[in-house]
């Protein structure tokens, strides 16, 4: 059984993930970046990097890097209904097309060049906060069980996976999902020791056992507390938000003005985002009640989008798919809460589902990393201590993202009446500045800004 020790391990190496490793790589921190899946690799993204995103990245000092893969320019956003109408937004600056296959892999090499381990394909199954603070992750790879140990642990996973995380203090109090698994092999990037076998047998002993402490009588009050809250505010009558599925496909051969164009019909939305090589990003987000019998495959569901919508048949009509790079994710839900913080730091997509429409998306998650990054150095450092980590970063988290993500979710919860949409539609082209401020309402400030 391998053991390795370091200093954080950051779970998830999306783009907030990634960035986070590399910040406290370059502090001289020991650094694992450690992601379930093989990259690179095609993930459902708009693949838009609004104008706000240039700040980040130069305060990073990743945008020379970012630029050099040479992303599409974006200039203007175009909202299009089924029916034919539209309405051009201006942009407050130029944007950029890129995917998520080129922009990822930067950013790990960003990582690794400060410092930090990159292991992909290794599957988390586990995180353990003991009593010192410290935390053990369970890690699946191809030779078995893994075990990480680190001062601390931050949490940087999609929105549709995360760990089994517990806390040896407190374990009755605390629950999580699956992080959905996967193979690979920790012990060869990491050069970790192989142990003698009575070294990993005893090992193996204390992996099966890590010490617990009852749950204290003050954490069984509030986990009853919260049961009863939780059976006395079920309404029987109040509808579940419905499931999306997000899908996604490069194609060759759709010309493009420097916009993003996002098409409205009904049971969903699709955006086509002019990205690298002259390529095209075509994304949706589909409920799925509403495509049941559309067939299973990407392209299928994408041709059953563009059905829906004659604007936007006719403009993929010569578009042809990139083979490979294709996918998908379900269910997306829409109606996950900001939570920066739960047992762990979460950074992205793991504190909150950010609305497709904020357009944003792509800076949020790199800006929580710029948040939790400095606070974070503190921890390890001894100048703040884990009550003070998630005081300020909670509070940093909700000034920063509240008004942008309420704002969005106003504007995706309204795109789901048709009348709603056409009533959108025509008070952007009766006032354009409506229009781009309903746009800026739903963008982060730049970094300094309160």
């Amino acid at each position: 059984m391998y053991v390795i020790e370091t200093d954080v391990a950051v779970l998830g190496a999306g783009l907030a993930g990634a960035l986070m490793a590399k910040s406290l790589a370059e502090k001289g921190w020991r650094t694992l970046l450690v992601d379930r899946h093989r990259f690179p690799r095609h993930k459902v993204c708009g693949e838009f990097l609004s104008p706000e995103v240039r700040q980040t990245l130069d305060a990073a000092g990743l945008l020379d890097r970012v630029t050099a893969l040479r992303p599409a320019r974006v200039e203007r956003a175009r909202l299009i209904s089924a029916d034919g109408g539209y309405v051009d937004i201006p942009l407050p600056g130029t944007a950029m097309g890129l995917s998520r296959f080129r922009l990822d892999e930067a950013l790990h090499e960003a990582a690794a060049a400060a410092g930090a381990r990159v292991v992909t394909s290794a599957a988390v199954l586990s995180v353990t906060r003991l009593a010192d603070e410290s935390c053990e992750v369970r890690v699946k790879s191809e030779t078995g069980m893994e075990l990480i140990r680190a001062r601390t642990v931050i949490a940087a996973w999609g929105a549709n996976g995360q760990a089994l995380v517990t806390d040896a203090c407190y374990p009755g109090d605390y629950g999580g999902g699956r992080f959905p698994g996967g193979a690979g092999n920790l012990q060869g990037p990491l050069g970790a020791s192989i142990l003698t076998s009575a070294e990993t047998e005893r090992q193996q002993d204390s992996f099966r056992k890590i010490p617990t402490i009852p749950e204290s009588p003050m954490g069984k009050q509030a986990r009853t507390a919260k049961a009863g809250r939780t059976r006395r505010t079920l309404n029987p009558w109040k509808r579940s938000a419905p499931d999306y599925m997000g899908v996604k496909s490069h194609y060759t051969g759709i010309e493009m003005e420097p916009f993003v164009e996002l098409y409205l019909f009904p049971g969903g939305y699709l955006g086509l985002c002019p990205i690298e090589d002259g390529l095209v990003n075509v994304s949706a987000l589909l409920l799925r009640d509403a495509f049941r019998g559309a067939g299973k495959s990407v392209l299928a569901l994408l041709e059953a989008a563009a059905q829906r919508c004659p604007p936007l048949q006719l403009r993929m009509k010569r578009g042809l798919p990139v083979p490979g790079a294709q996918a998908a994710v379900a269910p997306v839900k829409l109606d996950r809460r900001l939570n920066p913080w739960d047992i762990l730091p979460r950074l992205g997509d793991s504190s909150a589902m950010i609305p497709p429409l904020c357009g944003d998306g792509m800076s949020m998650a790199l800006r929580s990393a710029r948040l939790c990054a400095p606070l974070a150095d503190d921890y390890l450092r001894g100048k703040l201590s884990l009550a003070g980590w998630e005081e300020q970063y909670v509070r940093a988290v909700k000034r920063t993202f509240g008004r942008p993500l309420r704002w969005g979710r106003l504007l995706q919860s309204s795109l789901g009446s048709p009348a709603a949409v056409r009533l959108l539609l025509r008070l952007a082209q009766f006032s354009p500045g409506m229009a781009s401020g309903l746009l800026e309402a739903t963008r982060l400030k730049p970094e300094g800004e309160s």
